[in-house]
């Protein structure tokens, strides 16, 4: 199905808003169908049923049926997703896909264990298509008290990291990612508030911002509006946007007049820090590696933190034209082994 159809489908789909939530167990449910399991393949020493039984679950070793064990699966299921809010009686139903493959890596044990596993694809922070766009989320602690962004129209809804993971899924280009976040009500994940930078092969990037009059005001997630900011149009973000045509975000919004004073800007000390390395590059690092060395700097543990977060948690540069990324978690800058590098098939 085409990208526009899907999108024009989804536009339709229905007015009640615990929509979303059906949405989402319904894709858990289909990835959880979609497990492989071994016919009757059973120990040949130990009397293990190695394809059908729970190994921590079923400390008996006896070896059970394949109904027996999907029953089993559809118990535990239905016990973790109960325990998600507002998702009320939960009824599992799971049909075993027979298979001599793995899909779920063999050293993850546990339901809950794959579970997450196969649940991490939708809770996306940043990422890259094999379009070459790429896109991140950064919180923004709007409403003077992080009041997340909860729009209630006629659109279909989606929570943050969904619409990240729709827009790695479906855009070839900054315009399509900014379609696709128009056609939505964006409700926010984890009781805060967001905005997005997205980025294409082109050069052509973008910050998508919901937002209200001010800070001080924003307190009613609801009558926030999507404000899109391209980097060919933001002179009115001050001089330093003005004169580049390139752009970077931490964690405050960028619409001028929001805030009172730059003192409330989360992250407004770090966001100069790197503009500043950007503007005496002029916008043109040398290689990935000089990228993460401007990541470096404003690293959290060296910096004197101005919202209470301890550590930069990953830091991730991504290559637009070779649809590639140089990945180091937890701030192991320079350290040997520590930086990971991954790339897509072309």
């Amino acid at each position: 199905m085409k990208k526009d159809e899907w999108i024009r489908r989804l536009k339709n789909w229905g007015e009640r808003k615990d929509r979303l939530l059906i949405a989402f167990l319904f894709g858990v449910l289909l990835l959880v169908i979609a497990i492989p399991v071994e016919r009757g393949r059973k120990g040949a020493e130990t009397g293990e049923d190695e394809g059908w039984r729970e190994g921590e679950d079923s400390g008996s070793g006896e070896n059970i049926t394949e109904q027996e064990y999907a029953a089993r699966m559809e118990r535990q299921l239905e016990e973790v997703l109960s325990q998600m809010k507002g998702a009320g009686d939960v009824t599992v139903m799971i049909t075993l896909k027979e298979s001599a493959e793995k899909i779920v890596e063999k050293d993850v044990e546990g339901l809950a264990n794959r579970i997450t596993c196969l649940a991490v694809p939708y809770i996306p922070l940043d990422g890259i298509n094999d379009a070459g766009v790429a896109c991140g989320i950064y919180m923004t602690y709007q409403g003077g008290d992080s009041v997340p962004t909860d729009q209630n129209t006629d659109k279909p809804d989606l929570t943050s990291t969904t619409l990240l993971r729709l827009i790695l899924d479906y855009a070839d280009n900054v315009e399509e990612a900014v379609e696709i976040a128009s056609s939505y009500d964006l409700h926010d994940s984890a009781k805060t508030s967001y905005h997005y930078m997205v980025a294409d092969a082109s050069g052509r990037s973008a910050v998508l911002e919901w937002v209200g009059e001010t800070d001080e005001t924003d307190t009613d997630g609801s009558r926030r509006e999507l404000v899109v900011t391209y980097n060919d149009a933001d002179s009115h973000i001050g001089e330093a946007e003005a004169a580049s045509d390139f752009q970077w975000v931490t964690n405050f919004i960028l619409q001028p007049g929001y805030y009172a004073s730059d003192e409330q800007k989360k992250g407004y000390d770090r966001y100069q820090r790197i503009g500043e390395e950007l503007v005496r590059a002029n916008g043109v690092v040398a290689d990935e590696q000089a990228a993460m060395d401007i990541l470096a700097i404003v690293g959290r543990r060296s910096w004197n933190n101005d919202d209470g977060n301890g550590c930069t948690v990953h830091s991730a540069v991504y290559n637009l034209t070779d649809r590639s990324v140089l990945w180091v978690p937890n701030e192991h800058y320079g350290e040997e082994g520590a930086a990971y590098r991954f790339a897509l098939d072309r």
